[in-house]
């Protein structure tokens, strides 16, 4: 292995896991309410994209009740 292929691993190795906890790290920065279960849905089902995808969604998704239903 040369320097630029050892560098390059290093940043992936680095990389992937950040990128795969992703959608719990932003999760638990926009503090929502579910942030435990968008927690949990990553290392379950993170491993198929769609699932990630779901979760990142989850993560950025508006964490306010619905004004169309009512609070009786």
């Amino acid at each position: 292995m040369n320097s630029k292929s050892q560098m390059l691993f290093v940043v992936w190795s680095l990389a992937l896991p950040v990128l795969y906890v992703l959608p719990a790290i932003v999760g638990f920065i926009r503090k929502k309410r579910n942030k435990w279960a968008i927690f949990l849905l990553d290392p379950f089902h993170g491993r198929t994209v769609i699932a990630w995808i779901v979760a990142m969604v989850w993560a950025l998704g508006d964490d306010t009740p619905d004004s169309t239903q009512s609070a009786g």
